[in-house]
């Protein structure tokens, strides 16, 4: 016998956002919203780890640099039933998944600044947006009208407690201007059942999660995953905000809370649900475990898991760097040991000129493999006008006795650039064996 996740679908109601104003007024007319920064940044300091926020907006194409890039959300509100937006964060963990959630396509809150360990150059890195320019085709996050919250926690706070602070910051941000769009009020609805179909061959997903002390985290219904096994989800549940980011390092191959919500491999697997696939379900999985027994522990619990949906298939979508490589490895290979084919999403660093060995580890069993881009290429990006959520870049790695304006032509390894080589699928960027 064999089990699926069942349950109700989502109804994610769209509310375009071509443009956002900063004003003393709040509400969503033509594309335009207008968002009340004064009450905004007000709601934002009642929490005392933090003493001082400012606001600021920067659109496609405008000549603009967003530095110091710590996450991105989607302005979101659960509107039936009544609830978080975000389980776990901006309130109690209830289930996420179902019901009607509206969503402002095409905004972004992106959350800027710089916390305790950023002069580290082992874990904190530069994370950039380009807005404009020819660096901005390889950045997500360039295509949205993105609200920049710039957030500086109290001194003195751990760094645990100061990002804790600044995630909040953002994901009560993405709620706050998203309550702008009134609960009475109907947008497009994309509704996501993914009820059981007939014939079609079973296909899952496998979405591995950054846990590596305090600058790679991710967590599930507010809780972080370091101690996690695989665990089943249902597709919606990841799009609708059961999963939020806390990822500091590498920025190109950074998960971030948008693009969990708008999750690239997830939403092509929906669309083609019942076409010519059966989208069984999202295995969640740590990746970066510390001791290999442990990795071989989470790689089996995956492939069983994967075994009792009845898939034929899966795909494995890498999270995290260095070690985590041998996790979708072994993961791959205990997949292979159970009939189960896959195919895995995995970024390269492979040099400036693409020429170096790609991957700190290889095996048949995770073939075929799609690249999300070499991260090492390097890119010159062009001096502008407006710089956003800090006034210097830090160096290249991290280095903080290397900074300098921000505002100034830089050259830059693709690393730097906020989700580049996003493992969700959402980026431009691929490579082909020559």
């Amino acid at each position: 016998m064999t089990h699926r996740v069942v349950r109700g679908p989502l109804e994610l109601e769209r509310f375009r956002v071509d443009r956002i104003e900063l004003s003393d007024r709040v509400g969503l007319a033509e594309g335009t919203l207008a968002v009340d920064s004064a009450a905004l940044v007000r709601l934002l300091l009642d929490d005392v780890r933090l003493v001082a926020v400012s606001v600021d907006v920067a659109h496609p194409g405008d000549s603009a640099r967003i530095v110091h890039v710590l996450d991105a959300v989607e302005p979101r509100r659960k509107l039936d039933p009544p609830g978080p937006a975000f389980p776990g964060v901006t309130g109690p963990p209830t289930m996420a998944g179902t019901g009607r959630t509206a969503r402002l396509d095409g905004a972004a809150v992106v959350l800027a600044g710089l916390a305790a360990g950023s002069d580290d150059p082992a874990q904190w890195q530069e994370a950039v947006i380009e807005m404009s320019g020819p660096a901005a085709r390889y950045c997500p996050l360039s295509s949205t009208a993105n609200l920049v919250v710039t957030a500086t926690p109290a001194g003195g706070l751990s760094a645990d407690e100061a990002l804790s602070a600044m995630r909040l910051a953002a994901c009560l941000a993405a709620e706050h201007v998203a309550a702008s769009v009134s609960p009475g009020r109907r947008g497009e609805v994309d509704h996501l059942a993914l009820d059981p179909v007939g014939d079609l061959h079973r296909v899952a997903l496998v979405l591995q999660l950054e846990a590596w002390g305090t600058l790679q985290r991710t967590f599930l219904y507010g809780m972080s995953v370091e101690g996690l096994l695989p665990t089943l989800l249902h597709p919606t549940e990841v799009l609708d905000g059961a999963v939020t980011a806390g990822s500091y390092h590498l920025p190109a191959i950074r998960h971030c809370t948008y693009l969990f919500q708008n999750h690239g491999v997830i939403r092509e697997l929906t669309r083609r649900h019942g076409a010519d696939l059966d989208f069984a379900g999202v295995v969640v999985a740590r990746a970066m475990w510390g001791d290999h027994d442990d990795k071989r522990r989470a790689a089996g619990f995956t492939a069983k898991l994967l075994r009792q949906l009845g898939v034929a298939g899966a795909v494995l979508a890498f999270s995290g760097g260095g070690h985590a490589v041998t996790d979708v490895v072994l993961a791959a290979e205990a997949c292979q040991e159970l009939g189960i084919a896959v195919a895995t999403v995995m970024f390269e660093m492979a040099g400036e000129d693409g020429f170096d060995f790609a991957l700190v580890q290889m095996a048949r069993a995770a073939a075929p493999l799609v690249s999300t881009g070499n991260i090492d290429a390097v890119l010159a990006l062009p001096a502008v006008d407006h710089v956003l959520g800090g006034e210097e870049v830090l160096g290249v790695g991290g280095h903080a006795r290397a900074r300098m304006s921000a505002a100034n032509a830089l050259s830059r390894p693709l690393r730097h650039l906020f989700a580049a080589a996003s493992p969700g699928g959402n980026g431009c960027l691929a490579a082909r064996a020559c």
